[in-house]
Formats: structure tokens, C-alpha cells, sequence
């Protein structure tokens, strides 16, 4: 479906279809006319970086809406909130489409969904929580980006945002499931983005370093340090304090990620497609 409608997309702006000796500017710039205030989708909005990427985004007066499992702690007004559990095919669609029905069309989106394992060894990943992990981290993923590309490809104009990780681009004893799940959606995200390179839509990916305040300050540090068995502390590794592990001496914030998720987001990204921008205090640097 998504590959049909994209094919007659080329046809109508002509860049690769008819006039192949032309620049495309395909896009470079937002539809004119299309909608009055940009419209961008946020998938685990309720808490962590998603909550923070609805609040930057409604700050702007940006039009947002938050899908997640469960409801946010505080809801912003203007925001609207659908529950959606990405592990449901059928409920991802329809929410979405709906979604789409309300707003007209969007200017793109941000996959903020995922779990962790526990730092789960070889011996502790069962079929239950690999399976657990790779349908939220990945699978869920492909399922929003299949609901929603065919409204961008309409316009000609998108932007896909997923939350990766540096569990993406390294690795350590223990993890498996999640950091086998962030460099599948490293995949995910390079695929997609030579699939809709021509269309005027980017797809990119941000992996955070440790995030004090979220899951990720906790959770990643155990996922990316390959600490010895039973060393499971993200307070201190090696006996050495958490923060050590980034060359820049400190825990990432939710405020410095943000920025990185909001200029993918915009018009001027349009020459950055199919990259996982670490923003990780030179953690993988090294």
C-alpha cells in the first residue's frame, strides 16, 4: 500500500518521475496551505522524553497528539491523549487513521515507546520478554510508521523521529533483548529512510545517553555498561560513580535531548535522513 501510494506520489511532483534531470526540493520546505500550525503525533507520550517532546511541542503552539498505554500524570490542555498499546496492530491502526481523521494531516511524528529487559543475560531471556521487548521496541515502530506514512507521502512532506539509544551502536554483557531491539531499530530507521528519501520525507532516530530523571538514567546505564554478573548498580560501576561513563562528567537531561528531537523535526533537518544522532556526552566517542 505504502509503496503504490508512493509511486504515484513521484509521478505528481515529477522530481524522480518525468523530469529526471531536475533537482527535487521535496521536503525542503512544509506544504503551503496544508495547515495552519504544524501537527506532529508523539507515541509514548505520558511520561519520560515523549511527555517532554508534547510539552516543548504545545509550548511552541504546535498542535499535539499523545498516544500511550496508560494516561499522563499531568495533562496539558490542548493536548489531546488516545490510548494506544503498540503491540496491538489492529488498535495502532485505528487509532491513528482516526487520529488522522480529526487532524487532516500531520507534519510528522515521534516514537518514544519502549521497554527495558532488566539487564536480562542469555540464560534470563525467556520467549516472554524477548518477545515482550522486540514487539514495543520494534515491531510497534513499524506498525506506527506503516499507519502513518501515507498521509506524509500525500503531502509530499514528513518527518519520523524515533528514540533510540546507544544500545544501538554498542554493546555489553547483558541487555540482549533491548540492545538487540535498539540496533534492529537502527535498521528500521536506515530502511525507511532510503524508502522515503524521495518523497520529502526524513527519518531519523536519537540516541540518549544515560537521562537522569527517566528510566533511561537507570535502566540504559545497566543496559550499555556490560557490568560484571551481579553488578547490576547504575550508581556506581567499577566503583566508579554512573556519571564517569560519559567523558563530559555528568548524566544527559531531558532539557538537552529535547532540542536534538525538535530540529529533526523541522523544516531545515531536511538534509539529514536515515542517521542515529547520538546525543550522549561522548559516550560512544570512544
Amino acid at each position: 500500500m505504502i509503496a503504490n501510494m508512493g509511486v504515484e506520489h513521484n509521478e505528481q511532483i515529477g522530481a524522480s518521475a518525468g523530469n529526471p534531470g531536475q533537482e527535487s526540493t521535496a521536503g525542503t520546505a512544509r506544504p503551503s496551505g496544508a495547515f495552519r500550525r504544524e501537527v506532529f503525533f508523539v507515541i509514548g507520550g505520558a511520561s519520560g522524553l515523549g511527555a517532554a517532546t508534547v510539552e516543548a511541542l504545545h509550548d511552541r503552539g504546535t498542535v499535539v497528539v499523545a498516544f500511550d498505554r496508560v494516561a499522563p500524570k499531568v495533562a496539558l490542555p490542548g493536548v489531546e491523549f488516545r490510548l494506544v498499546d503498540v503491540r496491538d496492530a489492529a488498535g495502532v491502526e485505528r487509532e491513528m487513521q482516526d487520529a488522522l481523521e480529526r487532524v487532516g494531516a500531520i507534519d510528522g511524528f515521534v516514537y518514544a515507546a519502549g521497554v527495558l529487559d532488566g539487564h536480562a543475560y542469555l540464560g534470563e531471556t525467556n520467549e516472554e520478554l524477548l518477545d515482550l521487548v522486540l514487539d514495543v521496541n520494534v515491531k510497534g515502530a513499524i506498525r506506527v510508521a506503516r499507519a502513518l506514512a501515507p498521509s506524509m507521502c500525500e503531502t509530499g512532506y514528513g518527518r519520523m523521529v524515533f528514540i533510540g539509544s546507544i544500545a544501538g551502536t554498542v554493546a555489553g554483557a547483558g541487555g540482549l533483548p533491548y540492545t538487540v531491539s535498539k540496533h534492529a531499530l537502527t535498521g528500521v530507521v536506515k530502511s525507511l529512510a532510503l524508502e522515503f528519501a524521495d518523497r520529502g520525507i526524513t527519518v531519523n532516530a536519537i540516541a540518549p545517553g544515560a537521562v537522569s530523571g527517566t528510566n533511561i538514567a537507570t535502566g540504559v546505564l545497566d543496559q550499555m555498561v556490560g557490568s560484571l554478573p551481579g553488578e547490576r548498580s547504575s550508581e556506581s560501576i567499577f566503583g566508579q560513580p554512573a556519571h564517569k561513563l560519559h567523558p563530559v562528567g555528568r548524566l544527559g537531561t531531558v532539557d538537552a535531548i529535547v532540542p536534538s528531537i525538535l530540529h529533526l523535526l523541522s523544516p531545515q533537518s531536511w538534509f539529514i535522513t536515515g542517521t542515529s544522532l547520538a546525543v550522549d556526552g561522548g559516550y560512544t566517542a570512544r
